[in-house]
């Protein structure tokens, strides 16, 4: 199975945040990479929850069947794995990401590293 890791950056003077993927084979090579950034204020629960979706659709864009998604954010991959999302402030955008997940994927998993 191959494995997207996912992470955010949050940049409070510039008024900036990014994100970045990783899309790795089941070696562990690196096959594709991702990011993006936007422009605004967010907290950082928000900004990973927004990274868990950039990956989930960059996964899917790649044509990938199934899909580890690895993220450093314990409270995103708890709400992830539980399907308790709509619980924390970023409800909404996390079971965006876990829907895009179930669609597109025959099989996936969300695991948290760190």
């Amino acid at each position: 199975m191959s494995m997207m890791g996912f992470t955010e950056l949050t940049v409070p003077e510039a008024n900036l945040v990014g994100m970045g993927v990783v899309a790795r084979d089941h070696e562990g090579q690196v096959i594709a990479v991702a990011s993006k950034k936007i422009s605004g204020s967010f907290e950082a629960l928000e900004v990973e929850a927004m990274a868990t979706r950039f990956a989930t659709g960059f996964a899917k864009d790649l044509g990938f069947r199934s899909m580890i998604f690895e993220g450093d954010n314990l409270e995103v991959i708890n709400a992830l794995t539980s399907h308790d999302a709509l619980f924390i402030a970023v409800g909404l955008v996390i079971e965006d990401a876990y829907y895009e997940a179930k669609s597109s994927f025959d099989m996936f998993h969300f695991s948290h590293i760190g």
